[in-house]
């Protein structure tokens, strides 16, 4: 994902610098205002070259203006409470949508768009020592949703990161019981 605001300031990558420049020029030109499209870079390998496409292939991106930011805000609410979110975007009528979900997934059917935002991997880490600590510290910048199982009170106690979720079971059952609530893909 690239964001790029009036003034020609951009955060994030979609293809690693390949396209980028081309992109930030016709955005500050404004062929974009107002509008929601679809762009196809590297059909041709003309095309590839142009926009120094090294790997010979075909990048399709989704380019909108004037974002909902309501929508966002509620992304962002989901993805702080390390829940999955889906932002769906109706490419016929350019409508777009908040849902659940409940498993990583992104997909594109030339009908819709959808997006899911929140943690993508699972890390169960046993014992909440010191070691456990910065270890979920790290996970959690890497986007994971961590469970914390230890049935020691102190250990567990003394636990502050309240962006993972706590077992105080023995390993075994917490495995068991994360097992029953996975939701089949």
């Amino acid at each position: 994902m690239l964001a790029v605001n009036e003034d020609g300031n951009i955060i994030g990558s979609v293809s690693c610098g390949c396209v980028e420049d081309n992109l930030l020029q016709r955005v500050c030109t404004g062929e974009f205002n107002n509008s929601a499209t679809l762009i196809n870079y590297g059909i041709s390998s003309e095309d590839a070259n142009t926009h120094g496409l090294p790997c010979g292939g075909n990048l399709l991106l989704y380019a909108e203006s004037n974002l909902q930011l309501e929508k966002f805000e509620l992304i962002l609410n989901k993805i702080d409470q390390r829940q999955l979110v889906n932002r769906r975007i109706c490419l016929t009528i350019n409508e777009i949508s908040i849902h659940p979900e409940s498993h990583y997934d992104f997909s594109y059917d030339k009908q819709y768009i959808n997006r899911i935002f929140g943690p993508q991997w699972k890390l169960l880490i046993i014992g909440a020592g010191e070691l456990s600590y910065y270890v979920s510290k790290l996970a959690l910048m890497l986007n994971f949703d961590i469970n914390i199982c230890d049935p020691r009170e102190k250990y567990i106690n003394s636990w502050t990161n309240n962006q993972v979720t706590v077992n105080r079971t023995m390993p075994d059952d917490t495995v068991i019981s994360i097992n029953q609530t996975q939701q089949p893909r």
